[in-house]
Formats: structure tokens, C-alpha cells, sequence
């Protein structure tokens, strides 16, 4: 762009140029905010039951929690999201956690030592995601719920989680894995 064309309040020539007006910020009102939506309203604009588990997943970070479950149990999952995520099952047999605890803290990953039950994918959870398994043993399931993907934005997740048909909400999270 030449001095002839550029606006005079620039320190061009050009008096005939429109004049450059700021942006006055607007409010916003707060019942327009996102988060206060996601509070009362699930991802479908429909009420969420009130054994939904809430979970908030950073950009960046992924969470593991764990249910305990006894032998020839069925757990059965569903799962809606405001966006994609990675979810993936593990199961750890009860004598196999005695001996991943003897290991001590090793530079080892502690899904590495697991069962996979379902692996973990990416998953389009604006339509819930369900899904059951059943074990002879009794054991652990570790769910992982992973937003390593995303480098800025984080997700809303909305779980039930049952075991035989009896809604679990104590989920139990590790830290430092």
C-alpha cells in the first residue's frame, strides 16, 4: 500500500479514505454462557438424569478413573459429550492388581499391564456412545477419558455408568497416571 492510499490518521495522504472506528465492547448476558447451559442441559437440549456423572476434561490432559466390580457382573456405559474425545475400557483382575503393586513406581505406563476391553478411539459423542461388557472375574475397569488431542479447548462429558443394572456415581480417580 503506497502513502497515497493510506488514511491520513494512519500517516498516509489519502483524506478521502473512510475514517477507522474502535469496537466498544459489548456485555455479554451470562445466561448466554456456555458453561451456565451446560449446568441444566445436556448436549441435545434434553434434561440430564440425575445419575449423570459430570466430567471436565482440559485441553491436553486425559483423566482415568476406576470401578470396582465382582466376577460375572455386567458393566454398561453411556457417554455424550460436547465434542470428540478418546474413551477406551481396561480391566485389571484382582490378583493381577497384587502384582502391579508389588512393582512398585516404575517408569512404567499402568495401562500397559491391563486388559483391553474396548481400545481407546476417538469417539463422536454429540450422539451418546454405549456400550457393555461382562467379566468372569472379579476386578477392576479403568476408563480412560482422554482430550490429548485438543491443544485449546476442553470438554464436557456426561456419563452413567451400571453395574447389573445399578447406577454407579462414585467413581474413583488416580492421580500421577
Amino acid at each position: 500500500m503506497t502513502e497515497d492510499e493510506l488514511p491520513e490518521q494512519l500517516g498516509g495522504q489519502n483524506p478521502h479514505s473512510k475514517q477507522l472506528m474502535p469496537l466498544h465492547p459489548v456485555k455479554i448476558d451470562p445466561s448466554d454462557y456456555y458453561h451456565e447451559k451446560m449446568k441444566t442441559q445436556s448436549i441435545n437440549d434434553k434434561p440430564l438424569p440425575e445419575e449423570t456423572c459430570h466430567i471436565q476434561l482440559a485441553a491436553r490432559k486425559r483423566k482415568i478413573f476406576s470401578i470396582e466390580c465382582s466376577g460375572n457382573s455386567t458393566f454398561s456405559w453411556r457417554i455424550e459429550a460436547d465434542a470428540e474425545m478418546i474413551f477406551g475400557v481396561y480391566f485389571l483382575a484382582s490378583d493381577q492388581k497384587k502384582n502391579l503393586d508389588s512393582m512398585g513406581h516404575e517408569k512404567v505406563d499402568i495401562l500397559d499391564k491391563m486388559e483391553m476391553v474396548v481400545p481407546p478411539m476417538l469417539v463422536l459423542t454429540t450422539v451418546p456412545d454405549k456400550g457393555s461388557c461382562k467379566r468372569p472375574d472379579n476386578g477392576t475397569y479403568y476408563l480412560i477419558f482422554s482430550n490429548k488431542h485438543s491443544w485449546i479447548c476442553r470438554r464436557n462429558v456426561h456419563a452413567k455408568f451400571d453395574i447389573d443394572g445399578k447406577v454407579e456415581k462414585d467413581l474413583t480417580e488416580l492421580h500421577g497416571v
